[in-house]
């Protein structure tokens, strides 16, 4: 570029100026018109506009048949100078050209290409969805208009990691993943910033940039773009699962499931022990020194190596942790929330059965499992039982409550009784109508759970066929537990590494692809300066083990190229440019391959070449 200007007449004693220079592109005169306007208004405006969040650091591993991203959350702590915290979604772009020109298919009103086609979006939970009430452009005025909108997506909720099946093995891709912002509309967000009279803004986002040469290959990446291939896996590679023991509980009472997915598996680290630990916030200490709180944070431990692998802090109580990763897997959690679950007759055949009120007058529900243990019938004569409930009007009853929870430390629980009255006789007694409600071990006044007594079907059954518990009976009481301080789970992964004894029986599964090779492959860089000619030809052999050699020949065993590989990635592909060892272009015809791995044998193939 040359830039230049005319003369310049300095006044008094003035000795610089300052020059803006935007440089204006556009599909044709309108377009650049429409931009001129836009750097008009950033500029009368000193600058001050709304920026994009910060570009999120992105990472790629390459599997069999998939491809996965991950990245940080760098960019959802990022901060608007005019709109604060404004960080809404993640865009996932893929192309297998650097420049990302072939998914640039959505135009605006005047059908000129302005955005690229998401392959994913991630978005907050927060009810901006769909599209964005402003267009592009819109806020500078009805002449700025594109008449295009950002898609907010569905309420799916951030994920830091995308899973890519849709690849062709031995063919590159190109990703981006960009942080978009909210933008800004007042019936929307009017709380987005302290400031007021902001004005209403489309969405931005991130660049996304992939710098190419001259003749159209990839040099260089930014923190948010990855150039990625997938590759078969060696021959003689064990595929990584999780241990025959799965998950072995070591401590704890958690009611949740933890679910392993392997997502990564040449990021797999063999036979290596993980723990999967877990801490609460204390809430429930004021009922009893055993008691925990809510799940506040989820850890992954490196048993083997001593180290943290990744960890989560207040994980949902009800969804599913989606970004716990670690070491090329992912552990999904389902924190279940503290509810009642079931209460069973462990002992006895009564019809009575509890369940929790769905008014527990001021109670906090514990994870605690209990027993109503039936003992001695209550003496009319000495007023004696197997317990006394507290409160004002202490009744004394033929049952006990306990704490079951931890089978190793039983305990006591003190109740509020109010019985039902429905059978004089049974006064202090179980029976239809009557409410429990339990109480602190310290304190009275601190209440958790209130269960209700009945009896189903009461109406269709006569009195005197009523069974009701008698000594000896007990019924268990189990609630739903989040994972707390005292969950503890151990784990291994075993795969991700060669057998060499597999190696021999693998060599057989060694092919080329494309076979048969018709003038091009998709395989083939995609030549995008045409002074570069045709570009280079491709084949692949597929399945190699780590190291070998692969011999190539003609139907008449004359001698074409011997091809040498090894790699310390697993990586089961070795291209060819089809060119023989004098770097001739090879003819049309059918070619015979031998594959040789050091210690483990050979195996013969063949594949066609037509021109």
């Amino acid at each position: 570029f040359s830039y230049g200007s005319g003369y310049v007449k300095f006044a008094g004693e003035e000795r610089k100026h300052r020059y803006a220079i935007a440089l204006l592109f556009g599909n044709n005169q309108d377009d650049i018109l429409r931009n001129k306007r836009t750097m008009q208004v950033i500029y009368d405006a000193d600058y001050n506009f709304s920026k994009p969040p910060r570009k999120p650091i992105v990472s790629a591993v390459a599997a069999d048949g998939k491809i996965v991203l991950h990245w940080n959350d760098n960019a959802e702590r990022s901060k608007d100078p005019i709109y604060g915290l404004d960080f809404e979604c993640y865009y996932i772009y893929k192309s297998t050209d650097p420049t990302f020109n072939d998914i640039k298919t959505i135009t605006d009103a005047f059908n000129n290409p302005i955005l690229m086609s998401p392959l994913a979006i991630f978005d907050i939970k927060n009810g901006l969805k769909g599209v964005h009430p402003i267009n592009i452009g819109a806020e500078l005025g009805q002449a700025s208009n594109l008449g295009v909108s950002y898609n907010m997506g569905k309420d799916s909720g951030l994920l830091h990691y995308y899973e890519d099946s849709e690849v062709t093995n031995g063919r590159q891709y190109y990703y981006a993943v960009v942080s978009v912002d909210q933008g800004y509309h007042d019936s929307f967000y009017p709380d987005i910033s302290p400031r007021e009279g902001l004005v209403n803004t489309s969405p931005t986002e991130c660049s996304a940039i992939i710098q190419t040469d001259l003749l159209g290959r990839a040099v260089k990446t930014d923190k948010n773009t990855v150039i990625a291939t997938a590759y078969e896996y060696p021959a003689g590679w064990v595929e990584p699962v999780l241990g025959e023991n799965g998950f072995e509980r070591v401590s704890g009472f958690a009611t949740g499931d933890i679910e392993l997915q392997i997502i990564s598996p040449r990021e797999i680290r063999p036979s290596t022990t993980y723990s999967v630990r877990f801490s609460d916030d204390g809430a429930h200490k004021i009922f009893d020194s055993a008691y925990t709180g809510y799940t506040s944070r989820a850890e992954i431990y490196n048993e083997t190596e001593k180290t943290l692998v990744a960890s989560i802090v207040d994980p949902d109580s009800s969804d599913k942790i989606e970004e716990f990763m670690g070491d090329g897997f992912r552990i999904a959690l389902e924190n279940v929330p503290v509810d009642y679950d079931t209460a069973l007759w462990t002992s006895g055949n009564s019809m009575l059965t509890i369940k929790s009120s769905t008014d527990i007058f001021g109670g906090v529900k514990v994870a605690r499992d209990y027993e109503i243990r039936v003992l001695a019938p209550v003496d009319s004569v000495t007023g004696e039982g197997a317990d006394t409930s507290v409160y004002s009007s202490p009744v004394i009853t033929d049952f006990q409550v306990w704490d079951v929870t931890d089978l190793d430390s039983t305990f006591q629980i003190k109740f509020r009784f109010r019985d039902g009255y429905q059978n004089p006789e049974r006064r202090g007694s179980l029976s239809h109508g009557d409410k429990i409600q339990l109480v602190s071990k310290y304190d009275y006044s601190e209440r958790t759970w209130f269960f209700d007594v009945f009896l189903p079907d009461r109406d269709s059954i006569p009195a005197e066929d009523v069974i009701y518990p008698v000594e000896g009976d007990i019924i268990k009481i189990t609630t739903t537990k989040p994972f707390d301080r005292r969950d503890n789970y151990t784990f291994s992964i075993d795969g991700n590494y060669i057998d060499e004894n597999e190696i021999l029986n693998d060599l057989g599964n060694v092919y080329v692809v494309p076979d048969p090779y018709i003038a091009v492959s998709s395989l083939e860089r995609k030549v995008i300066n045409p002074s570069e000619g045709r570009g280079d030809r491709r084949v692949d052999f597929v399945n190699l083990p780590n190291e070998c050699t692969v011999k190539i020949f003609t139907t008449s065993g004359r001698f074409v190229r011997e091809l040498h590989h090894f790699s310390e990635h697993s990586d089961a592909r070795m291209p060819w440019d089809l060119r023989t060892k004098d770097g001739l272009e090879v003819a049309p015809g059918i070619y015979f391959f031998v594959v040789e791995a050091p210690g483990a044998g050979q195996s013969i193939g063949r594949f066609a070449i037509i021109k």
